[in-house]
């Protein structure tokens, strides 16, 4: 039985070849295709920054994020969707994220609270805070 077992983990590995893989914390797994995903989160962020810009909902992130929301090893599975763990332009809040597993959505746009209109020129919050901003 425990060839078996060998041989059928050595099949799923050729399998899943170029993919990356989160373990989850009911013991099951994501594998997720690094390149495709990446691709995925990047258009999420431009949809983030377009939503913040026009006032609207952001829409749901992609599948990946659920993913590291559900991973046994939050911050390990975040480290493989952000090598590094740059945060600058992550949409959400990463410690939210790794410390409980929530996905709560963060504003893109220095010194703006998420809602904060930015439409309207000389008149939102963040206008006020570059004027007071020495630098």
């Amino acid at each position: 039985m425990g060839n078996l077992k060998s041989r059928l983990r050595q099949i799923e590995k050729a399998a899943h070849g170029h993919l990356g893989c989160i373990e989850l914390e009911d013991g099951s797994r994501h594998y997720y295709d690094p390149e495709q995903a990446a691709i995925e989160f990047f258009g999420y962020l431009i949809d983030c920054l377009h939503a913040q810009y026009e006032g609207r909902k952001r829409k749901d992130p992609p599948e990946i994020i659920y993913a590291v929301a559900e991973a046994k090893n939050r911050q390990a599975a975040f480290l493989q969707l952000r090598p590094g763990g740059r945060a600058a332009l992550f949409p959400l809040e990463v410690d939210a994220l790794i410390q409980r597993g929530a996905i709560v959505h963060r504003s893109l746009v220095a010194g703006c609270e998420l809602g904060d209109p930015l439409d309207k020129p000389e008149t939102d919050a963040c206008t006020e805070a570059e004027e007071s901003d020495p630098h």
